[in-house]
């Protein structure tokens, strides 16, 4: 589903040149959850970024489903990402005056689709009762929850979330990686970053990157709920 090949990613800083994504090279297939580890600055979070065409590589290939998203300009990117690829941020990125229920549908409403998912997302997100509040009146939790559904709604082929969790109560974050496991047992493809080890334990398949570089790349026969 997604081929990395030769991918490079630098920043200016300064003088100096930071190189934040170093030679990467991956496969994921379809059905895989994958959490991506690393310390802080490691370029985990700038290589999720590229694979979301929310960051333009300096080079190399991202395919996915047959498609080399480098090559696209940003409307081909734009309509490309609404199609296959839903992206949660860290901080939930909700439009502060619309509803829940807005917030999840504007996807749908953007790209002109009709959908029959959102009373299923809602309740499998356990926020039915919130669908009319705005973002300021929910928990960190309930937000994130709304960020998932937004991210779900079209159906995407791929999940990408980027610390999902990370400004989230230990319980809110075990909470949030359940409902990841969720999805991919319906057969969802999603991809996580993540600082914390435990969680990222929930996951199939754990790759770590330091200094921009994947350095480790295991199946995760352990994964637990």
């Amino acid at each position: 589903m997604i081929k990395v090949k030769k991918l490079f990613k630098t920043y200016k800083q300064g003088v100096d040149i930071v190189v934040a994504v170093n030679n990467a090279c991956l496969n994921i297939k379809k059905g895989e959850f994958v959490a991506i580890v690393g310390p802080s600055g490691s370029g985990k979070s700038t290589l999720l970024h590229l694979l979301a065409g929310l960051d333009k590589a300096d080079s190399g290939e991202i395919i996915i489903n047959n498609t080399d998203i480098t090559k696209l300009n940003n409307e081909e990117m734009i309509i490309f990402r609404r199609e296959n690829i839903g992206f949660i941020f860290q901080f939930y990125n909700l439009l502060p005056m619309l509803s829940v229920k807005e917030n999840i549908l504007l996807p749908a409403l953007l790209s002109g689709k009709k959908t029959n998912a959102y009373e299923k997302i809602i309740n499998d997100l356990n926020i039915k009762d919130k669908e009319n509040y705005l973002p300021n009146d929910l928990s960190g939790g309930q937000q994130q929850r709304t960020a998932i559904g937004r991210a779900l709604i079209n159906n995407p082929k791929i999940i990408l979330a980027d610390e999902p969790t990370g400004n989230l109560d230990s319980i809110n974050a075990k909470n949030i990686m359940k409902l990841f496991k969720h999805y991919n047992n319906l057969g969802q493809t999603i991809i996580i970053v993540t600082h914390d080890l435990r969680l990222a334990k929930m996951a199939t398949r754990i790759i770590t990157v330091k200094d921009g570089k994947i350095v480790k790349d295991v199946k995760n026969v352990k994964a637990h709920n």
